[in-house]
């Protein structure tokens, strides 16, 4: 009855020292704690990172949006005679701004640019080409379809 008592009381001191170990399970769970605290500051820096993101892909898509409605709004600017309706002699409080400018001057820079593209893409008209006669102008069809063949 001693054996069995003496073999008992062995077997829950080697399963309490080496099975169930107190403090190896503390160390653990100590350690799992900090993996987890980094963890969950790395995710919020990559949060942070992926809203800062997402915000100036908004920006960015806003401001292609309203660049493209603006270039069809040119006849709301203003002149030197005439002011526009967003900068009113009369408006007694601060002009409208969008993205921390004027309205004016969005659409004076839509103007500019819209200017500059048709500038750019017009041909210049070749006057010549009008007072010619249909014979040459045949004639002159002819001459490029020999050069054609010839190449």
């Amino acid at each position: 009855a001693n054996a069995t008592y003496i073999q008992k009381m062995f077997r829950g001191y080697a399963s309490r020292k080496f099975v169930h170990d107190f403090y190896a399970r503390k160390k653990y769970i100590q350690a799992v704690m900090e993996r987890s605290e980094q963890m969950r500051q790395e995710l919020i820096v990559h949060h942070e990172d992926l809203l800062a993101y997402q915000q100036e892909t908004a920006n960015e898509k806003a401001q292609k949006e309203f660049q493209k409605v603006i270039s069809n709004v040119g006849h709301l600017r203003g002149t030197q005679l005439r002011p526009s309706i967003y900068s009113s002699p009369y408006l007694q409080q601060a002009p409208a701004t969008v993205f921390n400018v004027p309205l004016e001057e969005h659409l004076t820079n839509a103007a500019r640019v819209s200017a500059k593209k048709r500038v750019a893409s017009k041909k210049k008209y070749d006057w010549t080409e009008t007072f010619r006669s249909r014979a040459d102008h045949q004639r002159m069809e002819v001459e490029k379809e020999e050069r054609k063949l010839v190449q």
